[in-house]
Order: C-alpha cells, then sequence, then structure tokens
C-alpha cells in the first residue's frame, strides 16, 4: 500500500537543502541553464533563505512541501502580490508527474488564497516548458501575456471560488 500524501509546512531548519535543490531543478526545466540563477538567490542562497522566510511568514499555508511517507514529494511557495495570491513554485518529483497529482499543489495554492481572501492567482512561466504550460491549462491556468519586468517570462492567471 502507498504511504498517502500530505502537505507539511516547510522546514528552513530541516530542509532548506532540499528548497535548494528543488529551486536549481526548477530552474534548470525552465531556462535549461543555471544561468542567471546564481544571481537571483545569492551566494551560499542567503538571499534565497530571505525569500522563503518572507514568503513564509507572509503566507504559511502558501509555502508547504508535499510528503509521501519520508519522501518528500513535492513543493509549494507562494507569496502576495499587486493583489494576487503568486505562486513561485509548483513542484512534483519525477515519478509523480504526469498522473494528475498537480492538482493537489493546484488546490493547497487556491486554498492559502482564500485563507487571506485572495480570489486571484499568478505565476511565471518559461514559454519553452510547455508539459509545465499545460498542466495549468488543463487546471484552468490562463495565459496573461509577457512578464512586463521578465520579458523572457510568461504570466498565467487562475480565479478560484469563494
Amino acid at each position: 500500500m502507498t504511504d498517502p500524501l500530505v502537505f507539511r509546512p516547510i522546514s528552513l531548519a530541516a530542509h532548506f537543502d532540499d528548497c535548494i535543490r528543488i529551486s536549481r531543478e526548477i530552474w534548470l526545466i525552465g531556462f535549461g541553464t543555471l544561468d542567471g540563477y546564481a544571481a537571483l538567490m545569492g551566494d551560499d542562497h542567503a538571499l534565497y533563505r530571505q525569500m522563503l522566510v518572507s514568503r513564509i511568514a507572509q503566507l504559511p499555508s502558501g509555502n508547504c512541501h508535499l510528503w509521501q511517507g519520508d519522501d518528500l514529494v513535492g513543493q509549494l511557495e507562494m507569496s502576495i502580490k499587486d493583489g494576487r495570491a503568486y505562486v513561485h513554485c509548483f513542484y512534483l518529483a519525477p515519478a509523480l508527474r504526469g498522473q494528475g497529482r498537480l492538482s493537489l499543489l493546484h488546490e493547497q495554492a487556491c486554498l492559502a488564497a482564500r485563507s487571506v481572501g485572495l480570489m486571484a492567482l499568478e505565476l511565471s512561466v518559461s514559454p519553452a516548458n510547455v508539459s509545465a504550460i499545460r498542466a495549468y491549462e488543463k487546471l484552468g491556468w490562463r495565459d496573461a501575456g509577457i512578464r512586463p519586468d521578465r520579458p523572457e517570462l510568461r504570466l498565467m492567471r487562475y480565479t478560484t471560488s469563494p
């Protein structure tokens, strides 16, 4: 029997190295290279740690790990940005991809947004990450155009029900 999937808050003390591993993997999938990653994350990932501390304080239920037994199999990172719940990270371990499990992270993101009275969610995605775009569209996310401050990325938006 397979262990159930369970969300738990991100513990930076116990799992910051996992967060780093996941953020690097996401960057590589999205851009095909790690160019620019270090500048955004900072030396020894200090800026990334600061970002996570801020995100967790701002929206605790939107910053969590997905566990299956003792295995970390997913990560959600969110913040509040321009009156929207902004999804910085939807991550599923490769073994869980393509099985509709992204819906678990999506639902958690919607719950987190609603917990602070927000119905609009937003994320950025590389146009090269076609599989992610298709998965988001299946969940109801819609293309919202080029991200103004990072024209190499597309914005996608979703509106949840109360």
